[in-house]
C-alpha cells in the first residue's frame, strides 16, 4: 500500500535494522512476489532517495527508543513515507 501511496518512484523499501527479526521476515516475504527491494540497515544509512517507503520499530527490538522525527522529515522531502511500527 506504501508504494501505491508514494510519490516516489523508487522501487526500493527502507528496513530499520532494529525492527523485530519477524516483522523484517514479513516484509520480506510480502516484497518479493512483488519485485520490491528491501534495504535493511541503521536508520543512520537511510537513503531517503532510494526508497518510496522506510520502516521503523518503535520501540526496538532491543528496547530502544529512538526519535525517527529527521528521517521521516527527509523522507517526506522526497515524497517518500515513513512507517513506524509500535508493539
Amino acid at each position: 500500500m506504501a508504494e501505491r501511496l508514494a510519490k516516489s518512484k523508487a522501487r526500493a523499501v527502507f528496513v530499520d535494522e532494529n525492527c523485530h527479526p519477524q516483522n523484517i521476515a514479513v516484509i520480506r516475504t510480502r516484497a518479493e512476489p512483488l519485485g520490491l527491494e528491501v534495504i535493511v540497515g541503521a536508520p543512520d544509512a537511510l537513503e531517503p532517495s532510494r526508497v518510496f517507503a522506510a520502516v521503523f520499530q518503535y520501540p526496538g527490538t532491543f528496547g530502544t527508543l529512538r526519535d525517527f522525527t529527521p528521517e521521516i522529515s527527509a523522507l517526506h522531502a522526497v515524497g517518500a513515507i515513513g512507517i513506524v511500527i509500535a508493539d
